[in-house]
């Protein structure tokens, strides 16, 4: 019997609690992926077994419309992560023309620059993730789908294989040509993104959902349904996803945005992820009332949204020198 074992026979297989694993590049693996060369010990030229531990590690995930990056409002927004212990943050309206990564504390930040001409440059996207997500030997794939408006960042490694998507639609009351080339380009996207991976998206769809969803869309929605919410709705059900905060478990699928005055409020950010992993979701939070994300400097009008998602992590348990027979 082959024991031999490639990684992405790895990430895949669901049995056993020990695997062989060797120091070859698998060729199915992602064009520019590569594995982990660090799992052979130097100088050791046979094949090798690790044991390894799997566990769900809860992961905390939270979208929000910052509004603005002016001033401190970076290291605010970090703090608060840390304070109410976010792992995965996805900022949208950012306004800030910086285009690149950054560390800032214990996180990880991947710019996507705001837009140009009109109401663009009040795009701008962030994704943070925590740095002990992000571990030894990661492969962190960073690309744009739509300037200022669609961000992925793909994290695969031993532990795990996720991409997250920072999204900003065009408001209803912008061209029909501009909200159709955002949406096409957002399915897009999330269509060609390879089926192991886990997908989350912390959308601000400038839409409104009404009652009668259908698919990935709950019921808790409102009286009406908006241009926006229709096109989320159709992406949602087309690319096999749920949006969190519009389904029955949902703790908190009241308002996500107020009007400054509060004479108006809606639901229009949403934290979408792969309908079969529903399952994984364990805490369902939807709006928060977290008053230190609001009250840093920046005029807000928007409330974060807040899921908690088990991932099936893998644990080293330390490497043993044994040989497998041939």
């Amino acid at each position: 019997m082959n024991r031999q074992r490639t990684l992405l026979d790895f990430f895949s297989s669901q049995r056993g609690e020990t695997e062989a694993l060797t120091g070859k590049n698998d060729s199915q693996i992602d064009a520019g992926m590569k594995c982990d060369k660090d799992l052979i010990p130097s100088g050791h030229s046979g094949k090798v077994i690790r044991s390894i531990r799997k566990q769900w590690e809860a992961v905390k995930i939270v979208t929000f419309n910052v509004e603005s990056l002016r001033g401190n409002r970076t290291q605010e927004l970090i703090a608060a992560q840390e304070q109410r212990k976010v792992d995965i943050g996805i900022w949208v309206g950012t306004r800030s023309n910086y285009n690149g990564d950054s560390n800032v504390g214990e996180f990880k930040l991947f710019h996507e620059a705001n837009g140009n001409g009109g109401t663009e440059w009040m795009t701008g996207l962030v994704i943070s993730i925590r740095k002990s997500l992000l571990v030894r030997q990661s492969i962190v794939k960073k690309w744009t789908a739509m300037e200022g408006r669609i961000l992925l960042v793909r994290i695969k490694n031993i532990a795990i294989d996720v991409t997250i998507c920072a999204a900003y639609a065009p408001g209803d009351h912008l061209s029909r040509e501009l909200r159709g080339k955002f949406w096409n380009n957002l399915r897009r996207a999330v269509r060609e993104l390879p089926n192991r991976t886990t997908r989350i998206i912390g959308i601000d769809a400038n839409g409104h959902i009404g009652r009668d969803g259908m698919g990935g869309i709950g019921k808790n929605g409102q009286e009406r349904w908006t241009n926006n919410g229709h096109e989320l709705e159709r992406m949602v059900n087309e690319t096999k996803m749920v949006a969190l905060n519009t389904i029955d478990n949902c703790e908190g699928p009241d308002w996500t945005w107020q009007r400054r005055d509060e004479t108006g409020r809606g639901r229009i950010d949403y934290l979408l992820v792969d309908f079969k992993n529903q399952h994984c979701i364990r805490e369902n939070g939807g709006a928060q009332n977290w008053e230190e994300w609001g009250t840093q400097g920046s005029a807000v009008d928007h409330r974060p949204v807040m899921a908690v998602m088990r991932f099936r992590c893998i644990k080293e348990q330390g490497m043993g020198e044994k040989r497998i027979g041939k």
